[in-house]
């Protein structure tokens, strides 16, 4: 059954090898290559929101504009 679906996966998925994989007690490991997918990283657009808050946060602190008062 396993083997099946494995095997039916590039009929569903474009442009994917199958390679190794194994049937584990409650789960299977299997190896996908992306064919075509390269090996360039994610683009990335300026700052991410919580690095942002991260740094406001950090602004605020060093400058001493504001202190927390209660928790």
């Amino acid at each position: 059954m396993v083997r099946t679906a494995w095997e039916d996966l590039p009929h569903h998925y474009a442009d994917i090898e199958l390679n190794a994989f194994i049937v584990v007690p409650n789960h299977v490991h299997g190896i996908i290559v992306m064919v075509g997918a390269g090996l360039k990283p994610a683009p990335t657009h300026g700052t991410e929101p919580w690095r942002e808050s991260e740094i406001e946060c950090a602004r605020l602190i060093y400058s001493g504009s504001r202190t927390q008062t209660r928790i």
